[in-house]
């Protein structure tokens, strides 16, 4: 900042390719699920500045050994793939994550008529109760139960009511499915 007789001039310090630049929410979404491909319970992002280069994860104290990997490899490798500086830290408020695990995407296979959801076979005829969470919203509510197959699968009608939810969230960038 400097004055020029009656003008007082502002220069911005920040590079010019940060300029016009602005977070969005499908960078939210890609960093969270690329980091929950190494967590068993889900993780909260955080940006902590506005354009998106740096971010406060929320984790399980139970996934943080393995999101940062030996020596902090794994950290490392994720910050060079999303060009992102990511900071670690443990839940404060763990309790909400005991019990849900997330649904990944892998897992769901979407067909013309049928959507089939896959478990291990360790997982064969149990109950399984599937949730919603918004990201700014805490809270989880169940939408659907079902019971898994000998194969350790749940098939649904792609055009039932249940499945057109699930095709819908694994679609969004703003949604999860969670499961316990």
């Amino acid at each position: 900042m400097y004055t020029f007789g009656e003008q007082t001039v502002v220069i911005p310090l920040q590079e010019a390719s940060k300029k016009g630049k602005t977070l969005n929410k499908e960078k939210i979404s890609e960093i969270k699920e690329l980091l929950e491909q190494y967590t068993q319970k889900p993780i909260r992002v955080v940006p902590k500045d506005r354009y998106g280069y740096r971010f406060e994860i929320y984790s399980s104290p139970k996934d943080i050994p393995s999101l940062i990997g030996a020596k902090g490899s794994n950290i490392k490798m994720l910050e060079n793939i999303l060009q992102v500086k990511l900071d670690i830290n443990k839940t404060s408020d763990d309790s909400q994550f005991n019990d849900f695990k997330t649904l990944k995407r892998q897992n769901v296979q979407i067909h013309k008529r049928t959507i089939t959801i896959n478990f291990p076979k360790s997982m064969k005829n149990r109950d399984i109760h599937f949730y919603l969470q918004e990201y700014d919203d805490n809270t989880f509510k169940e939408f659907f139960a079902g019971t898994t197959s000998k194969t350790g699968k749940i098939k649904l009608a792609t055009k039932s009511e249940i499945g057109l939810i699930i095709k819908e969230v694994m679609h969004r960038e703003d949604q999860s499915i969670f499961w316990k």
